[in-house]
């Protein structure tokens, strides 16, 4: 005799598609998002990264090992001291399970110009909590940065010129 197996794939099929559709709208998601982001595997490679990432740090290959960017891409804190590899914030979160929030970051491009960056990071857990990667968002702020630099001159400006007026009016 011939036996005949037949199996309702309706669910399966459907759960197939559920799960294409928000692989889809996470892409959408991470594609149109304002901000850079980067996520990294265990060993810090860039595995998924968004458009804007590569226009904020002016590096069309974000997607190659953590040794690469270094090379092309100088990392420093605002006191001008450079990163060691290990301090950048998306390492820390994939050594230490650190969470990194809204870290002010100099960086100079390859091609020379120089950006202040707002950083944050976190790591990636499986549903055990072991460690897989971690996520890096970034914001370029060197414009608002030059404009509270531009703020804080006018305002000594300012101060200076009221004290003039002061001294030559207590003078007189």
């Amino acid at each position: 005799g011939v036996v005949h197996v037949a199996r309702d794939i309706t669910e399966r099929k459907r759960a197939e598609r559920d799960l294409a559709h928000h692989q889809a709208l996470l892409e959408t998601v991470i594609k149109q998002v304002p901000l850079g982001i980067s996520l990294m595997d265990l060993s810090g490679n860039v595995i998924l990264t968004n458009q804007m990432a590569g226009n904020i740090i002016g590096y069309s290959n974000i997607r190659s090992s953590i040794e690469e960017r270094d090379r092309d891409i100088l990392y420093r804190y605002p006191d001008g001291r450079r990163y060691v590899l290990a301090e950048l914030p998306g390492m820390r979160s994939l050594n230490n399970g650190e969470v990194v929030t809204d870290e002010e970051m100099l960086i100079t491009r390859g091609d020379g110009t120089e950006a202040t960056l707002l950083v944050s990071s976190s790591p990636l857990r499986d549903e055990a909590g072991a460690l897989t990667g971690a996520v890096v968002s970034f914001h370029d702020i060197t414009e608002r940065k030059r404009t509270e630099g531009a703020l804080r001159e006018s305002e000594r400006q300012l101060r200076h010129a009221r004290d003039l007026l002061e001294a030559v009016t207590a003078g007189t």
